[in-house]
């Protein structure tokens, strides 16, 4: 989801991998490709969330725009050494360069992204992690802190993965069964949410469409 400022600028948010080598040259940390030309170039990047010092690799960062200006990120940390996710962490920027220190959301999902309702309420659509399922979250942020008023299940298939339970992350990350929500609001004011999923070794595109109330 690429966020175009009133400045012009367009942000592209991403997370780096290693190389091949297993080198980090820059960290996993969540950053935001910053263009001038309308995507022509991405000279410079931003960090939008930085755990890496203390082991937390943040994945799958999610950017939105608040009708206020404001800009709120969410991402998947993985704590690598004890082998789980951690609360997705959500931080906000109020001049498109910084952004705040990265706070809990009391959610306990793993890769995730986030949709803002016409009157600024947050939905987030998650793989869930201490539970099977793609689960939905309403929140709402009451000045910078974030406050969660509903949750429900969309899709209750596979459990998550990556439990730390395998020698190997890589592994895990292949051994996932679905995931990487996609969100849209339509004319109608419901949200279409679209993910990837395995069933019986058969890999599916799936949707729903939402009504929130």
């Amino acid at each position: 989801q690429i966020v175009e400022l009133a400045d012009g600028r367009w942000l592209a948010p991403m997370a780096p991998w290693r190389g091949w080598d297993g080198e980090e040259p820059i960290g996993m940390k969540a950053l935001a490709f910053v263009s001038h030309d309308q995507g022509e170039t991405c000279p410079e990047h931003i960090v939008i969330m930085d755990q890496f010092d203390r082991g937390i690799y943040s994945w799958e960062v999610s950017l939105r725009q608040l009708n206020d200006g404001r800009l709120v990120a969410t991402c998947w940390a993985f704590d690598l050494s004890a082998g789980h996710s951690e609360l997705n962490p959500y931080a906000i920027s109020t001049d498109g360069e910084t952004f705040s220190p990265p706070r809990s959301t009391g959610i306990p999902g793993q890769t995730g992204k986030m949709l803002i309702l016409p009157d600024d309420r947050i939905l987030f659509v998650y793989r869930r992690d201490d539970t099977p399922g793609l689960w939905a979250n309403l929140s709402r942020l009451d000045d910078d802190t974030w406050v969660n008023v509903a949750e429900a299940p969309l899709w209750q298939g596979a459990p998550s993965g990556m439990t730390g339970t395998t020698d190997s992350s890589a592994q895990e990350l292949l051994d996932l069964k679905f995931g990487f929500p996609s969100l849209a609001l339509l004319p109608n004011g419901s949200v279409y949410v679209a993910f990837w999923g395995e069933e019986q070794g058969v890999y599916n595109i799936r949707w729903f469409k939402l009504q929130v109330t």
